[in-house]
């Protein structure tokens, strides 16, 4: 194995442990919140998370698996890409329950959607990776751009038309007919375009700041080499 190869797999191995560890500090945060209030409301923030990882674990798998199966983990993969970044509209369930818990749910929430939306953009880097080595660069900006295109209105379905991922297989009718009335009829279901554009909006900015720090990261200190002695 090539060493830049050593190095990208260290890079992303590296990545993976720190998204470990946000996500166990966002368990611990909803742990202490339930011990504080006795209640256990928030629930499907765990939920969330949980589904937030599959498609992270699907792109890691598309590299260690044959070309068969790394297509099937494509295909999961896409269908659970939105999931991840999905959790930033769980803000909606944000009330104010006093000026202390309000800043305690804010919180709370804040680091499951970010730790959420981190997970989607490693995946994606990771997919968008495989495509420009097969396919070139373009075709890899091409691919990652499309699916945030994708990845927005199906947050749209999930969050207003409660649509899951597994619909696809359970409920493919019933859902086609509902993305298709949405086609049919754009100028009635305009706020359909608008939220999914803005939505588009930030999850592409965000990325490519993600994305640009990524490749400017700088390498770690190299030892500084003495010059020769010219006697």
């Amino acid at each position: 194995m090539r060493s830049t190869d050593v190095q990208l797999s260290h890079q992303r191995l590296s990545a993976v442990f720190w998204l470990v560890v946000a996500s166990l500090i966002c368990l611990s945060m909803w742990a202490a919140r339930v011990i504080y209030t006795g209640s256990i409301s928030y629930r499907f923030l765990l939920w969330n998370l949980f589904l937030a990882w599959v498609p992270l674990l699907c792109a890691l798998m598309t590299e260690l698996t044959r070309e068969l199966l790394a297509g099937t983990c494509s295909v999961v993969w896409l269908l659970f890409f939105p999931n991840a970044p999905y959790i930033i509209t769980d803000l909606v369930h944000l009330h104010d329950h006093g000026r202390w818990m309000f800043w305690v749910n804010l919180i709370t929430l804040l680091s499951f959607a970010m730790t959420g939306l981190l997970l989607g953009y490693l995946s994606l880097y990771v997919m968008q990776k495989r495509v420009k080595g097969r396919f070139g660069a373009a075709a890899g900006w091409a691919f990652a751009l499309g699916t945030l295109g994708l990845c927005s209105f199906g947050i749209y379905l999930g969050r207003f038309g409660r649509w899951n991922s597994w619909d696809v297989v359970l409920e493919p009718v019933s859902l086609l007919r509902d993305i298709w009335q949405i086609i049919r009829h754009p100028v009635g279901n305009w706020e359909v375009y608008a939220i999914s554009a803005l939505l588009a909006a930030f999850l592409v900015g965000m990325y490519l700041v993600l994305y640009h720090f990524a490749r400017h990261t700088p390498d770690p200190v190299q030892p500084v080499r003495q010059p020769a002695d010219s006697r």
